[in-house]
């Protein structure tokens, strides 16, 4: 199988490039041959022994190549290799405000491209709560084909991260303003000091 370092993942059957015999005699009748397919390992390295119609997920095959010339005997065995389709995913949102509920981490594709009939699912997700900056995480997102899940014939990598920021505060004086006959005065409760009512928006801040 002359083209089996390069193949990848499409969507399609693939089409195996097979050199026999290159001088056959008599020139014009090329080697007859039948081929049988069997995908004997996962992306993921899994072991597995399944007999298949064509070359198509990404996985490692054996493909059984055997002569039905009557010119020749024998048959070959070769390791085939598809690989995964490389392809990144990012989020359209890359932020939001501390105490917003979280935004909509739709992935969106942003290198690569999916097989034909193939789209992305699910959501992006992150790790944390208060302000800082996170890693995207794949979360829930899926390569569907339909309602079929394809993702294992895919190597997905994320660009970007995602930025909780500081939520605002602000304070006022409830008590500022408070007069009799014209004299600022602040109310006490006989036990506590004198001083200021402290407001917050949102309400509540009282940590300053």
């Amino acid at each position: 199988v002359a083209n089996k370092g390069v193949l990848t993942y499409t969507g399609q059957p693939l089409g195996l490039v097979i050199v026999t015999d290159i001088d056959p005699v008599p020139g014009d009748e090329p080697v007859a041959y039948s081929i049988t397919y069997r995908r004997v390992g996962t992306p993921s390295g899994q072991e597995v022994d399944e007999g298949v119609g064509s070359v198509k997920d990404a996985g490692l095959y054996r493909v059984t190549i055997t002569s039905t010339d009557a010119r020749y005997v024998g048959e070959n065995d070769v390791l085939v290799p598809v690989s995964t389709r490389p392809i990144t995913v990012s989020s359209a949102v890359s932020s939001k405000v501390y105490g917003e509920e979280d935004p909509d981490l739709s992935a969106v594709l942003v290198s690569g491209t999916l097989a034909a009939g193939h789209g992305l699912s699910g959501q992006l997700a992150y790790v944390g709560e208060d302000a800082g900056s996170y890693e995207l995480a794949l979360g829930s997102v899926a390569v569907k084909a339909g309602a079929t899940d394809v993702t294992a014939n895919y190597a997905l990598s994320i660009a970007g991260g995602f930025t909780v920021q500081p939520a605002p505060v602000s304070f006022d004086i409830g008590n500022a303003d408070t007069r009799r006959d014209g004299v600022h005065v602040f109310f006490g409760d006989g036990a506590s000091v004198i001083g200021l009512e402290v407001l917050s928006t949102p309400a509540g801040m009282n940590d300053y």
